[in-house]
C-alpha cells in the first residue's frame, strides 16, 4: 500500500471515529440549543458552524443529496474500511454527507427574529452576500419568515450550514450573532 493510500486510509478512519462519537450517544437537553453558550461571553466576528440533533441527521444527507447529488458521500473512498464491518449505519453515513445547495445559482430569503434597525439588517445581509462571489448563493431579506432566520440573542456567533438549515423549525433562529451592532468590526 503507498503512502498518499495510508495517510488516505488513516483519514478516513479518524472520520468514521468522529462520526462514530455523533452518531453514538449524545444527548440533548434541547436539541436546538444544544452547546448553548450564554453564559460565556461571545466571541465576535468568530460564527461556529452548528450540528443538527441527531435525530435528523439521516432526514438531513437525504435533503442534501436530493437537493445536490455532489453532497452524497464517495462510497468508493469507504470501500477498504466497509471489509472490516458489515455495513456502515445510516446515521454514520449521513454525517459524512456535504450540505452545499449546488452549482445553480439559488437565492435564500432573510428574516431577523428580533426587531433589527434596517441600516443593522442591510449590513448583515450585505456580509452575507459576500458568498456570491464563490459560492453561487445570496441572500435578500423577506418580510415573512426566512429561510435563514438569524436571532442577535443569547448563544453566541453560531450558523447551521448549507442545507441543514431546512431542518430547523420555522420559529427557530439558523443563524445567531449575539450582540452584533453597526460598531461590531468587520
Amino acid at each position: 500500500m503507498s503512502e498518499n493510500e495510508n495517510r488516505l486510509r488513516e483519514a478516513l478512519a479518524k472520520i468514521a471515529e468522529v462520526a462514530s462519537g455523533a452518531v453514538d450517544g449524545e444527548d440533548y437537553h434541547d436539541e436546538y440549543t444544544d452547546g448553548d453558550t450564554s453564559d460565556q461571553a461571545p466571541q465576535e466576528g468568530v460564527c461556529t458552524p452548528k450540528a443538527l440533533p441527531t435525530r435528523l441527521l439521516v432526514a438531513a444527507a437525504e435533503t442534501a443529496t436530493r437537493l445536490n447529488p455532489v453532497n452524497a458521500p464517495a462510497y468508493g473512498a469507504f470501500a477498504a474500511m466497509a471489509a472490516d464491518s458489515e455495513v456502515m449505519e445510516p446515521a454514520r453515513i449521513a454525517v459524512l454527507t456535504s450540505k452545499y445547495w449546488g452549482p445553480t445559482p439559488r437565492r435564500l430569503t432573510v428574516s431577523f427574529m428580533e426587531n433589527t434597525p434596517a441600516n443593522l439588517r442591510t449590513r448583515i445581509i450585505s456580509n452575507m452576500n459576500a458568498w456570491t462571489k464563490t459560492g453561487c448563493i445570496s441572500f435578500v431579506e423577506t418580510s415573512g419568515t426566512g429561510d435563514v432566520r438569524i436571532s442577535r440573542g443569547p448563544g453566541g456567533y453560531y450558523s447551521y450550514l448549507g442545507t441543514d438549515i431546512l431542518h430547523i423549525p420555522r420559529n427557530r433562529q439558523t443563524m445567531n450573532l449575539q450582540g452584533f451592532t453597526m460598531t461590531t468590526p468587520e
